[in-house]
């Protein structure tokens, strides 16, 4: 059988590769609305941050998504993403 090889992307607060699966893509939309595009299928610019809680908090504290998506992230969008992984984290236990 054919087994797809995992996609790669870089994380924009660490600057490694990681497979999607372990990022969590934040985008921009034409209509400069910034979100957490969950299917990772979004049309607009986006970055990815390496699902834990650290890296999360590193980019907030020195604003590397505001740097990547060339608009101000709200703090929400941060608290949106601790919230994210901590369900996620529940959900394996």
């Amino acid at each position: 059988m054919n087994k797809k090889k995992p996609i790669y992307r870089l994380c924009i607060a660490t600057r490694t590769y990681h497979p999607k699966e372990d990022l969590f893509r934040i985008y921009i939309d034409k209509n400069h609305h910034i979100d957490i595009d969950l299917k990772q299928q979004s049309i607009g610019r986006g970055a990815y941050l390496l699902k834990r809680e650290d890296v999360i908090q590193l980019a907030q504290k020195r604003k590397i998504l505001s740097k990547a998506l060339k608009a101000e992230v709200d703090d929400e969008i941060y608290e949106r993403l601790l919230k994210l992984l901590e369900e996620q984290n529940k959900e394996k236990r």
